[in-house]
């Protein structure tokens, strides 16, 4: 028994040495498997990018302009409402 309960403390402490090990390991794997999905995957073309932010970027400013017309109108219209009110 004696024998025992010493083996299994040998095993506990092989494992604490072998875990920051393994730990490191996992995560050398982790970017060497990254490094290699990055290869795989197909970029767009840059003028593709450029057409798409433009798109984006119209479409902020024409939904920035609509909402600046809409706040405008809501305001002046409370504004008199309230002026009438009065």
């Amino acid at each position: 028994m004696a024998f025992e309960a010493n083996n299994t403390r040998s095993g506990e402490k092989q494992h604490r040495k072998a875990a920051p090990v393994r730990w490191l390991k996992s995560i050398w794997n982790f970017i060497v498997d990254s490094k290699n999905e990055m290869k795989r995957i197909t970029w767009p073309e840059k003028k593709d990018v450029y057409k798409s932010t433009e798109v984006v970027i119209s479409t902020v400013i024409i939904l920035t302009l609509f909402v600046l017309l809409l706040d405008s109108i809501f305001g002046r219209s409370l504004n008199y409402f309230i002026n009438a009110i009065k």
